[in-house]
């Protein structure tokens, strides 16, 4: 294709050289009539005067051309060796969302993708490496005019010269994105359908006129002990294990179909493949296959056998309520008592007969707000659980604490028709917080004024310092409070860090072989270096092992003791040199009294 195929006006002189390379091209490889035809006008000897100019013949055939291709659905693109658009059609420009411009020259990923290399499964390259037509369907997530996901049905298709060598490759893409959100669509819905009827647990199904299955859910397969798929395409027969139930449904089945109206069988029986019998209560509707027009019905069989159960639980669990060692009272939509179990009475102090028909707020001590039982209302009467605490008062006066929970009771059609509250008494549990609560307090009123620097270190973090630790490291107990998980270790000195850090991630972790007591090297936050001795215990803090320690700050003493070691040091070196300076004077006396004899 010549450089005119760009859009750029061509010279005289290019047509002719196009014009001759063409008549070589097609002389050479024998192309097809209509090619031939083209040839024998542009090689005529007529006079050129009186004939439409060859160029303008060519501009109007290569325009028809462009015109054809721009109208296709298809975005067309004709791409080098190195995939860089040659040409496209205006198809591109209207499903890619790009201008003409911004492809040719570039690559299709660089342009629309912003890539630097082909996207996985490319047919293009694929084309390139293979030499064949390759086609693929590649979902894109990150074309610049689009948002969101797309998909593209793609072909490339390879030009090869006289020698068999790719020149060129002609690249075809389709947008099938609205088709392919359409089947994943149908997919996803057929599927939710088909979960949904298989989570029913109500007998769900659809019969032809022969009383063979063409739908059916889990359930049922289920109660003759198959799967869905073997029950397809067979009937009751196939698979009831007592086959006079069967028959049974059988004939109800084509009643159906013969009358054309729906029955509804309050009470029939099925023996399921474990050998229990199953009550069930079944509607069928007859209609007509949407595709053959033939005669189906469609049918849904409760089992009510839990039904007739029901009353034998609903006797087990009154039983239950009744001996729970939580207190159980049922209210309704006024809030006037209506049932109360026998803790009720054990633990307020009113009897049943006092108990029922009056409000629970005849428990309300009043020191609760007015707006927690409001709040209350509000909740549970939306159809919501309410869970708190009430500080309660019995019968006699005394108070008492209890944890609850009131939630709404609904009937078969959703409607609240009573409130239940569930509660324990925690009012042990209330004075051992509260003696718990008091414990700390002092603790930390002897924290605080204690000379000791005390801590409480656990899951690596310093949860508890009094003033004196803060004073002792230089950093605020904001600060302090703020550490990363370790970030203590800040505060001790390089050479003593993995001593440190051993033992307080052993204390943490409830380990016993520990040392609780021993001496380290210790940074201010001002750079200083002192001396601390830390005594240290494994404790429980709110269940979980913990590491409390005391720092006293000995850095005075130790400093003493170097220098008194010092002294001593010093004091035993005069001491003897003092004896070495004896020794020397009792020798040269010696020698002295020696050397006179000789003499």
């Amino acid at each position: 294709m010549g450089d005119f195929l760009m859009g750029e006006k061509p010279t005289y002189e290019q047509l002719e050289q196009e014009i001759a390379a063409l008549k070589r091209r097609l002389s050479e490889r024998n192309e097809s009539e209509d090619d031939g035809r083209i040839i024998e006008a542009l090689s005529s000897d007529g006079d050129l005067t009186q004939q439409k100019p060859v160029h303008v013949a060519l501009r109007e055939s290569e325009a028809q051309k462009r015109a054809i291709l721009d109208a296709s659905i298809d975005t067309i693109r004709l791409v080098d060796k190195n995939m860089r658009v040659i040409w496209a059609n205006k198809t591109n420009t209207v499903e890619l969302k790009t201008g003409l411009e911004q492809l040719v020259g570039n690559t299709c990923y660089e342009a629309l993708l912003g890539r630097d290399t082909p996207c996985p499964g490319c047919p293009t390259k694929k084309a390139l490496e293979s030499g064949k037509i390759e086609h693929a369907v590649i979902p894109q997530t990150d074309i610049k005019g689009f948002k969101g996901r797309s998909f593209w049905d793609d072909y490339a298709v390879p030009i090869k010269d006289e020698s068999g060598d790719i020149v060129n490759l002609i690249q075809i893409a389709r947008n099938i994105t609205g088709y392919k959100e359409a089947e994943e669509a149908l997919k996803e819905r057929e599927a939710n359908l088909r979960q949904i009827i298989d989570l029913v647990p109500h007998f769900i199904f659809v019969k032809d006129e022969t009383g063979k299955f063409i739908i059916v859910n889990r359930a049922v397969a289920d109660a003759y002990g198959t799967t869905v798929e073997n029950l397809v395409g067979k009937s009751d027969m196939d698979f009831a294990s007592n086959k006079e139930d069967a028959a049974s449904f059988i004939e109800n089945d084509l009643e159906v179909i013969r009358s054309g109206k729906e029955m509804f069988i309050p009470e029939e029986q099925i023996t399921d493949s474990e050998g229990n019998i199953r009550f069930l209560q079944t509607t069928k509707i007859p209609f007509k296959t949407t595709m053959t027009e033939k005669s189906a019905i469609m049918g849904i069989s409760i089992d009510i056998t839990f039904r007739k159960k029901a009353e034998e639980e609903i006797r087990k669990l009154s039983t239950a309520v009744e001996q729970s060692p939580s207190v159980v009272a049922i209210t309704d939509l006024k809030g006037n008592l209506e049932y109360v179990n026998p803790q009720f009475p054990e633990l307020t102090g009113y009897s049943r007969e006092e108990a029922i028909g009056q409000n629970p707020r005849i428990l309300k001590s009043g020191e609760q707000p007015d707006e927690m039982y409001k709040e209350l209302w509000r909740t549970i009467s939306s159809g919501k659980v309410w869970r708190g605490e009430f500080h309660n008062k019995k019968k006699n006066g005394d108070l008492f604490w209890e944890a609850a929970s009131v939630s709404p009771i609904f009937d078969e059609e959703g409607r609240i028709t009573n409130y239940i509250k569930v509660a324990e008494n925690i009012t042990e549990r209330k004075l051992t917080e509260e003696a718990l609560r008091e414990s700390e307090e002092k603790f930390r009123l002897i924290s605080e004024q204690s000379l000791l620097a005390i801590g409480i270190l656990q899951d690596g973090h310093v949860i508890y310092a009094n003033e004196m630790y803060s004073k002792l490291t230089g950093y605020s107990l904001e600060e302090i409070y703020g550490w990363e998980p370790y970030r203590y270790a800040r505060t001790v000195y390089k050479d003593d860090l993995p001593l440190v850090m051993k033992q307080s991630r052993k204390k943490q972790a409830g380990d016993g072989d520990v040392m609780t007591n021993y001496q380290f090297r210790g940074f201010t936050k001002s750079k200083e270096i002192v001396w601390w001795d830390l005594y240290s215990s494994t404790i429980t803090y709110y269940g979980r092992p913990a590491d409390l320690f005391t720092i006293v700050d000995i850095t005075e003493r130790v400093n003493s003791e170097k220098e008194r070691q010092a002294l001593r040091a010093k004091l035993q070196h005069a001491q003897k040199m003092e004896a070495i300076g004896m020794l020397a004077g009792g020798v040269a006396h010696d020698l002295n009294n020696i050397l006179g004899g000789l003499v």
